[in-house]
């Protein structure tokens, strides 16, 4: 919001926005939804959040410039139903933002408008965040799968690994190596 930082808070039924140095709420915006425990992400001018659990739960895309409650005039697009995680957070590359949800459907939509590019079943549970590296989208689930996409405008399947026991923590990066933990160990990948 004109270069002052932002923190962005989701929580129970609302999400805000407060000024980084000072603490001050900027902007709010309410929901039905409780629980949420993705982190937001800031891409392509707008803040993508998902509002949490319930009969409500929603992805929404937020400008956010706003002030006060900007429920009803900030919200760029929203995205309702099974499609809409409640772990796993999104991500945004090159205008396209993609989402996996909790059980096991990748999306990748418009981050601009929400239009769906594609949506594809890879199987599995996911609690984990995707990741991108290398001009490829990781995808682990609970059951110990790793689904390996490349980004883009076409779902194309790259490869599928598996390890012994499942992902419930967001895998890693350093340099060329991909750290995967699983219930019982940290795992190094490196090529």
């Amino acid at each position: 919001m004109n270069d002052v930082p932002l923190l962005i808070s989701p929580g129970s039924y609302a999400a805000f926005a407060y000024e980084a140095r000072t603490g001050r709420e900027v902007w709010k915006t309410q929901n039905g939804a409780y629980s949420p425990s993705m982190s937001p992400v800031h891409a392509n001018g707008l803040v993508f959040l998902t509002t949490g659990r319930g009969e409500t739960k929603a992805l929404w895309a937020l400008r956010p410039d706003g002030q006060g409650d900007i429920t009803e005039s900030h919200v760029a697009w929203k995205l309702e139903g099974r499609l809409v995680p409640e772990e796993p957070s999104p991500i945004v590359l090159d205008g396209l933002l993609y989402i996996v949800s909790n059980d096991g459907v990748v999306t990748c939509l418009e981050a601009e408008t929400g239009a769906k590019v594609w949506s594809e079943r890879i199987g599995g549970n996911y609690m984990a965040s995707p990741i991108y590296a290398d001009g490829r989208l990781y995808f682990c689930s609970v059951q110990g799968r790793t689904t390996v996409l490349k980004a883009g405008h076409v779902f194309e399947k790259l490869a599928v690994n598996e390890l012994d026991d499942g992902c419930l923590a967001s895998p890693a990066v350093d340099g060329k190596a991909l750290f995967l933990r699983t219930k019982t160990y940290l795992h190094r990948i490196e090529n």
